[in-house]
């Protein structure tokens, strides 16, 4: 997990898309820029994604952005260093599944969150919609 200081809470690495990467291999930047976490982007298995008009992001500074996620999981990685991205990040840590019930996340890692359980609980793909939220 990562301490995003724009929404004071928790949230999983994550950011946005460069056109010229593939969604796996963006998802693997992040984790290293954001976690320190080398993936190989061929190991991350798609376990949902997460829309909607009202999935939205406020930032402190006043910008809003319509947000999309695709949810990856990764449960092998190829090394990990200490090394973060300081503009964004405050702090990084390993989180179990039992800690994730009590600690402070983000609403996007909330909905991320839920993308897991869906997923862990059915073994299919699970979109989360936030029409309605």
């Amino acid at each position: 997990m990562i301490y995003n200081r724009d929404f004071d809470a928790w949230a999983f690495p994550g950011g946005y898309n460069e056109p010229e990467l593939s969604w796996q291999e963006n998802a693997a930047r992040e984790a290293l820029e954001e976690g320190g976490v080398q993936i190989n982007p061929a190991k991350l298995q798609l376990i949902g994604n997460v829309a909607g008009k009202n999935y939205v992001a406020k930032y402190a500074n006043g910008d809003t952005t319509q947000l999309f996620t695709n949810a990856y999981l990764c449960e092998e990685w190829e090394a990990e260093s200490d090394t973060i991205d300081t503009t964004e990040i405050d702090a990084k840590k390993w989180v179990s599944a039992r800690e994730l019930a009590t600690t402070k996340l983000t609403f996007a890692a909330k909905a991320v969150w839920e993308v897991y359980q869906q997923y862990r609980a059915t073994g299919q793909a699970y979109s989360l919609n936030f029409e309605t939220k």
